[in-house]
């Protein structure tokens, strides 16, 4: 009948393309725009590369190395089926490569390998990202990243660095969900040097020396900013973290449980060596868990930036040097500032600003009109303010300021048994 539908019969197959295209949509409501291009699985003793357009076999052998390098050489997009991977050679990735797996049932062994994957040179900019992934026995160069990162990554007793970024300049890198099993085999779970470092939903255990190292210590190659979130350490030996140089240190929920033994080689619970201080450190919620017999001078958060702010940081009672290293004691406060060492004020649990930079009940004697006074830790420059409050009833000014003191001089002395001073210092 004219104008009538005729259905197709048989219906039209559907290849692996738009299969994966209907899948997706009905997914996440976009098409297959990084559906993998190469597809990596192993069938007994042969392993085999699978083209994600075709579906056809481009290459297969028996040497895994030789079949993930093609892989990254001919797609953007390269996924690794389920199994047991072992390489022989390590895997030089081209730029603008996505490597995804199956999570733990994708295990990539690089047993002898300090980096099973790894850029062909430190120097050129390189677009890359690892997924679903557990890589064993090895580790993951990122060469001079440009933008990258790991999720979901789980990494197990790699030889040098479990995550490595070595660039002189730095954009982004981005670590997410990223689990490294140090197994006391591993020096520093993660090292790098980019702009802006994205850590969140991390674990680092058992390192024999730093979880993380930030930065380069070349005064010149800073990171722009550092940011951590929902972070555990685990007895990790010297530091949990050393930051070199950055611009912004900001930590939101970090726990670091340390060794309950006797550990003489914990040198320090999370280092800011940076001396920059034009934006300064943010702390939310960091944990501490106890340890005894630290190193000496050992301590807990030490920063050199010169500026910190904290929130609500948690320091479990019982250990020497939780926080500052000037402090000597464990602290529980609400919110604190402090430059360098020195904890210049901050509020108690029961709400109570307690200030560092003070002096409480300076005598003065009778006949005293002016008094010379040391401040507990030197400013770094003579732009502060101070307040000062006498026993008696005088006018008081400052006069002859330093870095390291100040006069205070009274209209009329104390006379009589003489009097005392209080003061605090203000920016």
């Amino acid at each position: 009948m004219s104008g009538e539908l005729t259905k197709p019969y048989p219906p039209t197959p559907i290849d692996y393309t738009l299969w994966n295209i209907l899948v997706d949509m009905m997914a996440e409501g976009v098409g297959r725009v990084q559906g993998p291009s190469q597809i990596v699985y192993k069938a007994g003793l042969t392993y085999k590369r699978i083209n994600g357009i075709t579906g056809k076999v481009d290459d297969k052998g028996d040497n895994p190395s030789t079949i993930l390098s093609g892989a990254l050489e001919n797609g953007y997009r390269v996924h690794i089926k389920g199994g047991y991977y072992k390489f022989p050679s390590p895997i030089e990735y081209p730029s603008d490569r996505v490597i995804t797996g199956d999570g733990e049932n994708t295990r990539l062994d690089g047993e002898g390998l300090d980096y099973l994957l790894q850029p062909p040179d430190e120097t050129t900019w390189r677009n890359f990202y690892l997924r679903d992934l557990w890589i064993q026995n090895s580790g993951v160069h990122m060469g001079s990243i440009n933008y990258g990162g790991l999720r979901n990554v789980r990494i197990d007793s790699a030889p040098d660095r479990a995550v490595k970024c070595t660039r002189i300049g730095g954009n982004v890198i981005a670590l997410d969900e990223l689990r490294i099993e140090a197994n006391e085999t591993t020096p520093v779970g993660v090292e790098v040097l980019a702009d802006w470092v994205w850590a969140s939903k991390v674990v680092v255990s058992k390192t024999t020396e730093t979880a993380f190292i930030i930065g380069s210590a070349n005064p010149e190659v800073k990171p722009y900013g550092i940011f951590f979130t929902n972070i555990h350490t685990y007895r990790c030996n010297q530091y949990d973290c050393i930051i070199n140089k950055t611009l912004m240190f900001y930590v939101v929920n970090w726990h670091a449980e340390l060794k309950p033994q006797s550990d003489p080689n914990k040198l320090g619970g999370i280092w800011n060596k940076s001396t920059n201080q034009n934006l300064g450190t943010v702390i939310w919620n960091f944990q501490l868990e106890p340890w005894e017999g630290l190193a000496p001078g050992g301590f807990g958060w030490k920063d050199d930036s010169g500026y910190m702010i904290i929130w609500e940081p948690g320091f479990q009672e019982g250990g020497p040097f939780w926080v500052w290293l000037a402090l000597n004691r464990a602290i529980r406060t609400h919110m604190g500032f402090c430059v360098g060492d020195d904890m210049r004020w901050y509020v108690d649990q029961e709400g109570r600003m307690k200030v560092r930079q003070k002096g409480v009940n300076i005598p003065i004697s009778p006949s005293e009109t002016y008094k010379d006074l040391s401040l507990p830790t030197s400013e770094p420059d003579t732009s502060y303010g101070v307040l000062i409050i006498p026993s008696w009833n005088t006018k008081v000014w400052v006069t002859n300021k330093t870095t390291s003191g100040f006069r205070a001089n009274f209209e009329a002395a104390p006379g009589g048994e003489g009097g005392t001073v209080d003061y605090f210092v203000y920016r």
